[in-house]
């Protein structure tokens, strides 16, 4: 009787382990446990920059996409680079026949001779020996006949020029033959010659120097002695300012502060 007891006891045990394992491996294969991750995002596309002509400079912001122009030169300053938009070395303004339409070589020819006077005021240094009214009265009193084969000083920053001698010099007789400054000075040139009915009711007004009669001719002359006795004096003005006087570092200013040089460049043109 108790071996048959015990026997049902062990029995009963048994059962209860298979039980539990069998629980357990239920558990397992239910699908209570969490999903996986979602795999991570796709790297964003490469950044692709457009460069057709290669220069360094983006096509979008390029003034000349098709041409490289890593500097971006735009000598005309409307909006296309020099590369592909180049400066015009030559005008021309034809009729409808094809024949040039404008024809002021004299003027061409003053506004050099006033642009070479400038230059010639502009390198000026103190020098007791130099006759500075002889060098401005070259162009202002301009001789056709002893100069004309003279090379212009004017320079477009190395670019060709035209008219010149046919050897690549702009000699001021390839601009014009003839011409002066002194010609077309309104009032006349001091001598009867000139323009002397170009004065607005015959009188020069704001300028009190010369004689009873002034004349614009006149007060140029008046300059080029002012800015003559300057470049010769041996005198070097000092300008007092609040650190102590500052010397003057050009000979065309004097000591008042008054600039020969541009004085005369703006009252010729």
């Amino acid at each position: 009787m108790n071996t048959q007891i015990l026997r049902i006891a062990r029995a009963a045990s048994r059962l209860s382990i298979l039980t539990t394992i069998f629980g357990l491996l239920a558990a397992c294969s239910s699908g209570s446990s969490s999903p996986p991750p979602p795999p991570p995002p796709p790297p964003p596309p490469p950044v692709v920059v457009l460069d057709a002509d290669a220069d360094g400079v983006e096509d979008a912001a390029d003034n000349c996409a098709n041409d490289a122009n890593p500097n971006q030169e735009d000598g005309d300053a409307d909006g296309a680079g020099d590369a592909c938009d180049p400066l015009p070395l030559q005008y021309v303004f034809a009729d409808g026949a094809g024949a040039d339409t404008v024809s002021y070589t004299g003027q061409t020819k003053r506004q050099i001779f006033i642009a070479d006077m400038v230059d010639t005021m502009n390198s000026l240094v103190e020098d007791p020996t130099h006759d500075v009214e002889a060098d401005l009265n070259f162009f202002f009193r301009y001789d056709s006949a002893a100069s004309d084969t003279l090379v212009s000083s004017f320079d477009a920053d190395g670019e060709p020029l035209l008219p010149n001698d046919g050897a690549g010099n702009m000699t001021y007789g390839s601009i014009s033959s003839g011409k002066n400054l002194v010609g077309k000075i309104a009032g006349g040139d001091g001598a009867g010659g000139g323009e002397t009915s170009r004065l607005i009711g015959d009188e020069f007004l704001g300028w009190g120097g010369g004689d009873a009669d002034p004349l614009p001719v006149e007060f140029v002359d008046y300059l080029f002695a002012q800015l003559d006795a300057e470049a010769t004096d041996n005198v070097t003005p000092q300008i007092p300012t609040a650190v102590g006087d500052v010397a003057l570092d050009t000979v065309t200013v004097d000591a008042m502060g008054i600039d020969y040089r541009q004085m005369i460049q703006k009252f010729l043109l």
